[in-house]
């Protein structure tokens, strides 16, 4: 008697492990299915590197999110380079609104005489009937997110903030800024790719600064700041203005009292690193490895800076 109970058991146990393995598989497949389903019907895709490598930047995010009218950008190229195709599909993906398109100029004459192209490699933005060059693209050179959402946002506004480069005190100077391999060179460049207009600043032709001055920039000055100059940086900072200092050591601008009540001191004071000398830089260059929690560093991780 008791066999056959527990045979009866086994058996029913049995059943029920196949009942629910079926089940089971079931669930996973449907599971499966509906993954498949949405990947196709909605493009859904997930940015899993560290540092958000595949995703745009949250500038490129914010003018394509509130791009009120269709922009389109033609690449006059015959090479489709994937890394180009991707980004530009990311764009698109933020806004449908946002489309692109290759064209052979050879095959397109009427097309490449409508926007001025001779030649291979040129990429154009079209919006609401304007036309912006964004750069040129080879083997050598491929599509940038920084110049492609700098065009954007100018095609779209018509509005390029200002930046003004205090002048007068042997500050770096806008004019003398046109070799590549100069440092204010690649600032400057670095402003106008991000959609800034650079423009110098005297203020002892003029006692206030600009009223459009987004930022005002005092770049490595060698000579004293005058009184009546400290005061218009007061009243411009004081209606919420925007001011950048790059002082070098031993240089004295006399803006003191500017920046105390800011809560500011300067201080000629190296801070020297005696590592530095083991590779060749000297105890002024610190060797620095850990950037601690800050949105500026976040990506730098364990990299290395002097």
């Amino acid at each position: 008697w008791s066999s056959d109970v527990c045979s009866s058991d086994l058996s029913g146990f049995v059943s029920q492990s196949r009942y629910h393995a079926v089940i089971a598989i079931l669930a996973v497949l449907t599971i499966l299915g509906l993954i498949n389903f949405l990947g196709n019907r909605y493009q859904i895709r997930l940015d899993l590197t560290e540092t958000q490598l595949f995703t745009l930047a949250p500038q490129s995010q914010e003018i394509l999110r509130t791009l009120p009218q269709p922009a389109k950008l033609w690449l006059f190229t015959r090479e489709k380079n994937p890394e180009d195709q991707e980004l530009l599909q990311r764009y698109g993906q933020q806004n449908p609104q946002f489309s692109f398109e290759y064209v052979d100029p050879q095959t397109r004459p009427g097309l490449a005489e409508k926007f001025g192209v001779n030649d291979f490699g040129k990429v154009y933005l079209e919006f609401n009937n304007k036309h912006q060059f964004v750069q040129n693209v080879n083997e050598n050179e491929r599509l940038s997110e920084v110049k492609l959402t700098s065009q954007l946002q100018k095609i779209i506004s018509n509005d390029s903030p200002k930046v003004y480069l205090l002048q007068g005190h042997g500050e770096l100077e806008i004019a003398n800024s046109k070799n590549p391999d100069n440092s204010m060179s690649q600032a400057i460049q670095g402003l106008t790719d991000n959609n800034f207009t650079p423009l110098p600043l005297s203020l002892t032709q003029q006692t206030t600064v600009p009223p459009d001055a987004r930022v005002v920039l005092i770049a490595s000055p060698k000579r004293e700041l005058l009184p009546g100059e400290i005061t218009a940086l007061e009243n411009y900072l004081n209606i919420g203005g925007n001011l950048m200092l790059m002082i070098d050591p031993n240089h004295d601008p006399k803006l003191d009292t500017l920046l105390k009540s800011w809560g500011v001191q300067l201080d000629n004071r190296l801070a020297i690193d005696i590592t530095g000398g083991n590779l060749g830089l000297g105890p002024a260059s610190p060797l620095i490895t850990e950037y601690g929690q800050h949105p500026i560093t976040q990506d730098f991780r364990n990299g290395i800076s002097f």
